[in-house]
């Protein structure tokens, strides 16, 4: 009797011959999410004015930060910050802007 062994994965969809797959639904998704608030912006009459770019940049940075820093904590494990970055976009650039500025942050770090 033969016993099969099998190939130990790191539990990454991202890695290997999956990351093209992985890309292409994450594009859709970012495509599709950045539609769908365009849609409701201009529906609602939002003002898309948009903010500085060095700003913008700025702060699109700072939420690369944020996702990548935290802290280990002994009992919850380890902690991240980005939502630090996500409620200063919010609050600075107001929801449309904001949430454009999380999405490219977030996606960009995937």
């Amino acid at each position: 009797m033969k016993k099969k062994v099998q190939k130990k994965t790191n539990g990454n969809p991202a890695t290997g011959d999956n990351w093209l797959k992985m890309f292409i639904y994450s594009s859709l998704l970012f495509l599709l999410a950045a539609g769908l608030l365009l849609a409701v912006a201009l529906r609602n009459d939002v003002s898309l004015t948009p903010p500085d770019m060095g700003s913008a940049i700025f702060f699109y940075l700072f939420s690369l930060y944020t996702i990548t820093a935290g802290y280990t904590n002994k009992s919850f494990g380890y902690v991240s910050m980005d939502r630090v970055g996500q409620i200063s976009n919010l609050l600075l650039f107001g929801p449309f802007y904001g949430a454009i500025i999380n999405g490219l942050a977030s996606f960009t770090f995937a």
